[in-house]
C-alpha cells in the first residue's frame, strides 16, 4: 500500500468476488470509504462476507463496467468516472486469484501531454503570426519595389513623350538623358541625336530658302523697276493694262518670295512687325487690283467697301496686312 506511483496514483487489491481487500489512504477520498482497520473479525466470521457491500466494486454503479472488465480479463486498462476521471490498470496476482488495481487521475497522466499540446499550440500560433508578419512585410516590400519600378519607367517615358511633342518647337533641344534603365537611356540618346539632325536639317532649309529668295528677288526688283518706268511712258490703254497686269504679277511673285523669307524668319524666331503709318484703303485697292482678273475668270464680283468710321490713317504693318488680305481673298476666290 505504500508503493510510490507517478501521477498521484495508488494501488489496490481486489478479491475474486470484487471486494476491495486493501485500500490505501490516498484512495479513501476517491472511493468515499474508510478502510476497516479496526474491524471486528470475530463478528464478521458469523457473516457471509468480511466487508460491507460498499467495498464491492460490483455493487457500485460507477465501477460496474470496471468490475466486468476485470472479471473477464486477467489484465487490462480502462478509463472510468469516480470522483473524477480515473485510469485503472489491473493484473492478476498469481496463486490467489486476486487482482492488483493501479489507479491514477487522468488529468495527472495527461498533464505533460496537455502542457506539450499547449506549448505546441503556442508554437503554432507564433508560426502563424510569424508567417503573417513575413508575408505582410514581403508584400509591402514588393509593393514598394513595384512603385519604385513604376516610377523608374513612367517618369522617363513621360519625359520622352514630352520631348517628342516639343520637337515641333523651333530651336528646341532635349537635354541629355540620365535614366537608370538602359533601354530608356538608349531611347533618350536617340531622341537627342534625332533632334540634332532635325535642327540641322531645318537650319539648312532655312538658309537655302533665304539664299534662294534673295537671289531671285534681286532680278525681280529689276523687272519691277523696269515695269514702273514702262508704266509711266506713253502707251495705249490696252498696252498699259497689260503692263499693269505684269507689274502686279511681279509684285505677287515678290510677295511669294517675301512669304518664303517670312517663313524662314518665323522658323528662326526673328519675325518682327513694323509700326508705320498706312492707309487701309490703299491696301484694299492693291489687293483688289491684284485679284480682279482671278475674280473675272471665276465670274465672281469682287467689291471693297469701308466703314466711314475707320480713320483714314492708321499705325501698323502694311505688308503683313496686305499678306493677310491676299491670302483671305485669294482663298475665297479659289474655292468659291
Amino acid at each position: 500500500l505504500n508503493i510510490s506511483l507517478p501521477w498521484n496514483g495508488y494501488a489496490m487489491l481486489i478479491g475474486r468476488d470484487g471486494t476491495i481487500l486493501a485500500l490505501p489512504r490516498d484512495g479513501e477520498e476517491d472511493w468515499g470509504l474508510k478502510e476497516l482497520t479496526d474491524y471486528s473479525y470475530q463478528d464478521a466470521i458469523k457473516q457471509d462476507t468480511f466487508k460491507p457491500d460498499e467495498f464491492n466494486i460490483f455493487t457500485r454503479a460507477a465501477t460496474v463496467d470496471l468490475a466486468n472488465e476485470m472479471s473477464g480479463n486477467p489484465q487490462g486498462v480502462l478509463s472510468f468516472n469516480l470522483e473524477e476521471r480515473m485510469v485503472g490498470a489491473w493484473s492478476d496476482v498469481a496463486g490467489v486469484g486476486w487482482k492488483l488495481l493501479v489507479l491514477a487521475p487522468e488529468r495527472e497522466i495527461m498533464a505533460e501531454a496537455e502542457e506539450l499540446r499547449s506549448q505546441l499550440r503556442w508554437v503554432a500560433w507564433m508560426m502563424v503570426a510569424g508567417l503573417l508578419l513575413f508575408y505582410l512585410l514581403f508584400v509591402t516590400f514588393l509593393w514598394r519595389r513595384a512603385q519604385q519600378m513604376s516610377a523608374k519607367l513612367s517618369d522617363p517615358l513621360s519625359e520622352i513623350v514630352e520631348h517628342f511633342w516639343r520637337l515641333t518647337e523651333s530651336n528646341y533641344r532635349p537635354p541629355k538623358p540620365d535614366y537608370d534603365i538602359a533601354e530608356l537611356q538608349s531611347v533618350g540618346e536617340h531622341l537627342v541625336t534625332t533632334s540634332n539632325a532635325i535642327s540641322a536639317a531645318n537650319e539648312a532649309k532655312s538658309k537655302f530658302l533665304a539664299t534662294m529668295s534673295h537671289e531671285i528677288r534681286t532680278p525681280m526688283n529689276g523687272v519691277v523697276g523696269m515695269l514702273d518706268v514702262l508704266s509711266h511712258s506713253r502707251l495705249a490703254d490696252d498696252d498699259r493694262k497689260m503692263v499693269d497686269t505684269i507689274r502686279q504679277s511681279a509684285f505677287s511673285l515678290l510677295g511669294i518670295l517675301n512669304d518664303i523669307l517670312d517663313f524662314s524668319k518665323i522658323g528662326a524666331g526673328k519675325l518682327e512687325l513694323v509700326e508705320a503709318p498706312m492707309r487701309i484703303e490703299d491696301e484694299f485697292d492693291a489687293v483688289s487690283t491684284l485679284l480682279d482678273r482671278v475674280a473675272m475668270e471665276k465670274e465672281v464680283e469682287l467689291t471693297a467697301f469701308f466703314d466711314p468710321g475707320i480713320p483714314p490713317a492708321l499705325i501698323g504693318d502694311a505688308l503683313r496686312l496686305r499678306q493677310i488680305l491676299t491670302n483671305l481673298v485669294g482663298n475665297a476666290l479659289k474655292f468659291s
